[in-house]
């Protein structure tokens, strides 16, 4: 049997920020405002440089990229040329499925401009405003990819209980990713979902084929993960001070 790593219950969770503080919303990515969106992400930690600063030859490149203030363009590459094109209709699956919006916006986490996020969804209220610090809060994350990204075991309402070392979701570091858009968010919860597709690219798309619906599940709030990002994040601003200075 494959080893698991234990995690807090949904029903335990403690939101250990301060109550308030609500997160702030920057640059969209649109072809009109998507030279902002890179620009206020490169002037900030993400949760993409969150997932791979560990691993020493991204962070050599997120340190270079950051420095130089160029953006790597990679719609070159058919993976991520297939996700691009298939997150659009992934999102409006999730939000017909689970009322979670789509969102476009970089976001930064309240009182830190710095800490930056991007989730593919968020929760909004009736009235349009964003939920944070609340159990309700719950953002989104869409991934495709040819391998399966169950993170682990799953409880009875999908949300993961136990996370497989093995699995392909740790492999991609996932998980850090997560946590800290959950962080910056000040959300309890991400809807996790997936969308398995074909290595072979279509000729008449030019795009991977999607292999069934999308799965999904919840990964809730790790308050010791997030601590252990935000040391990691305070390290790497003496690394990143020179390459964020305006």
């Amino acid at each position: 049997m494959t080893s698991t790593t234990p995690v807090k219950a949904l029903a335990d969770l403690r939101l250990e920020q301060a109550v308030g503080g609500e997160p702030v919303r920057g640059a969209a990515h649109t072809p009109e405002t998507a030279a902002a969106w890179h620009a206020q992400r490169r002037g900030g930690f993400t949760a993409t440089d969150a997932r791979d600063w560990g691993i020493p030859e991204k962070r050599a490149r997120i340190i270079a990229g950051k420095r130089s203030r160029r953006v790597r363009d990679l719609s070159h590459i058919p993976v991520v040329a297939h996700g691009t094109h298939r997150e659009p209709f992934i999102a409006d699956w999730a939000q017909d499925r689970f009322g979670i919006t789509p969102c476009r916006h970089v976001y930064a986490a309240a009182g830190q401009p710095r800490h930056l996020a991007s989730p593919d969804g968020i929760t909004l209220d009736p009235t349009g405003e964003l939920v944070h610090h609340s159990p309700a809060a719950v953002i989104c994350e869409i991934k495709t990819d040819p391998d399966d990204l169950t993170p682990g075991t799953l409880d009875h309402t999908r949300t993961v209980v136990a996370y497989d070392p093995a699995s392909a979701f740790a492999a991609r570091r996932y998980l850090l990713q997560i946590q800290w858009q959950i962080y910056v968010m000040a959300a309890s919860s991400c809807l996790f979902i997936w969308e398995r597709h074909t290595n072979q690219t279509d000729p008449s798309t030019g795009h991977f084929t999607p292999v069934g619906e999308p799965e999904w599940c919840f990964i809730p709030r790790d308050d010791e993960i997030i601590a252990q990002l935000l040391d990691t994040t305070a390290s790497a601003s003496h690394e990143l001070g020179w390459a964020l200075a305006n």
